[in-house]
């Protein structure tokens, strides 16, 4: 009974953390980005690698129960931090 609760709780745990992963601006007149890395576990992590680019970068977060949920990523309505 205790490894069945262990094993829920770590299921749980990995389908609400959220993950990052990095966009960098394809030119400096575009409003697309592409992915230059994923899964970054902390979001200062991924600022901090988005620091070392030399184009505009995001640095957007997602978690794996938003990707089950949602069929078309409308990428205008996730919250992101631009620098």
């Amino acid at each position: 009974m205790k490894v069945i609760i262990a094993i829920s709780i770590a299921v749980i745990t990995l389908l609400f953390f959220t993950r990052y992963d990095l966009y960098e601006s394809e030119d400096s007149f575009s409003n697309s980005y592409v992915v230059v890395e994923k899964g970054f576990y902390l979001q200062e992590s991924c600022i901090s690698k988005g620091e070392q680019l030399d184009k505009p970068y995001k640095c957007i977060g997602y978690n794996t129960w938003s990707e089950f949920r949602k069929k078309n990523h409308n990428y205008k309505q996730e919250r992101d931090v631009q620098y």
